[in-house]
């Protein structure tokens, strides 16, 4: 694979700006000095295509950043195979079969959406159409459905059912990512590449296991080839402590630290978020969801957070019960955008909320962005 180089200092001729995008009153062609990765000078063109990149009348903008990404992960669903979330149960397992026609040593794959089936996928149902290691992941990641041996891979041997879901499937897709370390990087390099060429400058980072250090190691072999911030999650709250890193620190060459991330509770689509009503065909042992913590654990991450000069993103579905995680998440965004107003640093960096059950929310309740 071809390697990516950043160029620092160039100069762009004959460039049209899009009108609103932060390009001033220029309206006609431009000729733009970037020095050290700093525009030095906007100036109308001289009408000759002498610059380092000739546009040619073609349009400028400013670079793209993508402010919620699982890099890793969606490098490595662009070379799984794909499934409809519209499909059913009997689609998904008739498609596997197809599949396997190809006699692959392993199939990985993405997109299912479990929450509208009668019942909840299972080992057993893989099982009886192949011994081939077969590991799906659903369209929103927070649910995994293996067969028997695909369960060995992913560290869940003998689980009860073979759909795992909130933290026992995020492990699970980072022991079978772990398997395929090669294929993942060569994923990673060709996802940057096609970022940049469509003119993504920069990510935040928030893959799971710790973003920090994956691109730790690829900064000391290679250069990035987009800007990254790297999230970090919990569980590895210490080691990123023990560095004395806070969000915005730079690592290395285009590696900023990135916030902590605090997954509150589930997605709708694997029935995990943490609903007022209990869902219709519920998981066994969660009939309104899954919370992740209580609102003492989360004031205790983020109390910690603001210690390490972290921001924290908040993954939280509104929940079960009024005055609990809905409430306290009303009440960070609310100091939020105080704080904001006010030009203060803040602990809180983004509140990512979603909906109650569209079928079953109470009559005038608040529902989330």
């Amino acid at each position: 694979m071809a390697e990516f180089r950043l160029v620092e200092s160039f100069r762009i001729t004959r460039a049209r700006p899009i009108p609103g995008l932060g390009t001033g009153r220029y309206s006609e062609p431009l000729d733009v000095t970037v020095t050290n990765g700093t525009i030095t000078a906007i100036e109308p063109t001289r009408g000759v295509g002498d610059g380092d990149f000739d546009a040619d009348g073609a349009n400028l903008m400013p670079g793209l950043w993508d402010n919620h990404t699982h890099f890793s992960l969606a490098a490595l669903i662009s070379q799984c195979n794909r499934f409809s979330h519209k499909a059913t149960k009997s689609e998904i397992l008739a498609a596997v079969e197809d599949h396997l026609r190809h006699r692959p040593p392993r199939l990985v794959g993405y997109g299912f959406r479990s929450a509208t089936w009668p019942t909840p996928p299972t080992a057993a149902d893989l099982d009886a159409i192949t011994t081939v290691p077969v590991a799906l992941m659903s369209r929103d990641l927070h649910s995994l459905w293996c067969n028997t041996p695909a369960l060995e891979q992913a560290g869940a041997a003998g689980h009860p059912t073979g759909f795992l879901v909130e933290e026992e499937a995020f492990a699970g897709i980072r022991r079978i990512m772990s398997r395929y370390l090669d294929l993942v990087e060569h994923a990673v390099q060709a996802a940057e590449l096609e970022a940049a060429s469509r003119g993504l400058v920069g990510i935040v980072d928030f893959s799971s296991g710790w973003a920090v250090e994956a691109w730790q190691q690829r900064a000391a072999s290679r250069s990035i080839g987009l800007r990254v911030e790297a999230a970090t999650y919990p569980e590895r709250l210490d080691d990123l402590i023990a560095m004395g890193a806070g969000t915005g620190d730079e690592l290395a060459e285009n590696l900023r630290v990135g916030p902590l991330k605090i997954i509150a509770d589930g997605s709708m689509g694997s029935r995990t978020a943490h609903c007022i009503a209990p869902y219709p065909n519920p998981l066994p042992g969660y009939p309104n969801g899954k919370p992740n913590y209580t609102r003492s654990e989360l004031l205790a991450l983020l109390g910690r957070a603001r210690e390490a000069r972290l921001q924290a993103a908040v993954h939280a579905i509104l929940p079960r019960r009024p005055g609990r995680l809905r409430d306290l998440g009303y009440a960070w965004i609310r100091r939020a955008r105080a704080v904001r107003r006010s030009g203060r640093s803040s602990a809180i960096r983004t509140v990512e909320t979603g909906r109650e059950h569209p079928a079953r929310a109470p009559a005038g309740g608040r529902r989330g962005g």
